[in-house]
C-alpha cells in the first residue's frame, strides 16, 4: 500500500482526527466487548433447602488443534493484544473481560445490575482511553522534536538559494511552471500527478512511478495540499514543502513517514475535474 492510499481521501488529518484514529481502538468495539464483562457477580438466587451434593461436570473436552484452531487462537492473541495496547488495561482487567466472555459463551444470564455496570465500565474505559492517549501524545512530541528541527533546518538553508514563498499557515512553496486558467477552490476536484519525498530525498509515494495521475477532492487531503493546490492553476507545476503540523502531525505512521517529518512534494496540476460549491 502506498503513501497515496493515505494521502487522498483522508480528510483534515488535524491533530484531534489523529489522535482518536491512531490512539484508540473504535469505540463501539470496545463497549461492545464490554457488554460481556462488566461485572463477576451471579444473579440473586433464592434461598432453599439443602440438596444432596452432585458430582461436578465432566470437563469440556479440548479442541482438536486444527488449523482452524490455530488461526482462531492468533486472531484471540491480536484480539487481546489491540485491546491491551491501545487502551492500556492491565493483565487483570484483560482477565474480567475474557471472564466476561466465557460467562456468555458458557450460556450463563447477565448480571442483574447489568445496565448499571455497563454504564460504570464506559466511564472505566473512557478514562483509558484519555489516559493513555495523553501520554501516547507525549512520546510521540518527543520522537518528533528532532524530525521538526531537521525539517526547519532544511528549509532554512533552501531559502539561500531558492526563490521560497511562505503562506501564513506556515507552508513553503515555489511555482517551478505557470499554468492557465482558474485557480482550484478547496471545494474542487482535481487531477495531478506527484511525487513526494522526505527532505533527505527518499521517495514514500509517486503517481509518476505508477504511470497513473491521482484524482482526490482538496478538501480531502492533508492541510498542506489543501493549501498548496489552491496557487497553482491547470497545466503549472508547484513544489510544496510541507511541515508536519500540515502534513501527518507528530503521530508516528509507521513505514517512512515518521512522526514530525517534512515531506516535499513535486505536483503538476493536470486539470480541474469538477468544481464544488463555495462554501456557505
Amino acid at each position: 500500500m502506498t503513501y497515496g492510499a493515505t494521502l487522498f481521501f483522508v480528510s483534515g488529518m488535524r491533530f484531534k482526527y489523529l489522535f482518536h484514529k491512531i490512539v484508540t481502538i473504535p469505540l463501539v468495539g470496545i463497549l461492545l466487548l464490554m457488554g460481556v464483562a462488566c461485572s463477576q457477580k451471579e444473579e440473586p438466587v433464592a434461598e432453599s433447602k439443602p440438596v444432596e451434593a452432585t458430582p461436578p461436570p465432566e470437563p469440556k473436552p479440548e479442541a482438536p488443534d486444527t488449523a482452524e484452531q490455530k488461526a482462531l487462537r492468533a486472531l484471540g492473541y491480536q484480539f487481546g493484544r489491540e485491546v491491551s495496547l491501545n487502551v492500556g488495561l492491565t493483565e487483570v482487567q484483560m482477565e474480567a473481560i475474557f471472564e466476561g466472555m466465557r460467562r456468555l459463551a458458557d450460556g450463563k444470564p447477565p448480571p442483574s445490575d447489568f445496565d448499571k455496570q455497563m454504564a460504570a465500565a464506559k466511564e472505566i474505559m473512557l478514562a483509558k482511553i484519555e489516559t493513555y492517549g495523553k501520554k501516547q501524545q507525549k512520546e510521540a512530541n518527543i520522537m518528533a522534536g528532532p524530525n521538526i528541527e531537521a525539517g526547519m533546518a532544511y528549509i532554512a538553508e533552501l531559502e539561500k538559494t531558492e526563490n521560497l514563498q511562505k503562506t501564513a499557515s506556515g507552508l513553503y512553496y515555489k511555482t517551478v511552471r505557470e499554468g492557465d486558467g482558474d485557480y482550484p477552490k478547496e471545494t474542487d476536484t482535481v487531477k495531478v500527478h506527484y511525487h513526494g519525498t522526505l527532505i533527505d530525498g527518499t521517495e514514500f509515494d509517486s503517481s509518476y512511478s505508477r504511470n497513473q495521475p491521482a484524482t482526490f477532492p482538496l478538501n480531502r487531503v492533508i492541510a498542506g495540499w489543501t493549501e498548496g493546490l489552491q496557487l497553482v492553476r491547470p497545466g503549472g507545476e508547484i513544489m510544496l514543502y510541507i511541515p508536519s503540523d500540515l502534513g501527518y502531525g507528530n503521530q508516528p505512521r509507521g513505514g517512512i513517514i515518521k512522526a514530525g517529518d517534512t515531506l516535499v512534494f513535486r505536483v503538476e496540476l493536470l486539470e480541474i475535474v469538477t468544481q464544488g460549491e463555495e462554501p456557505q
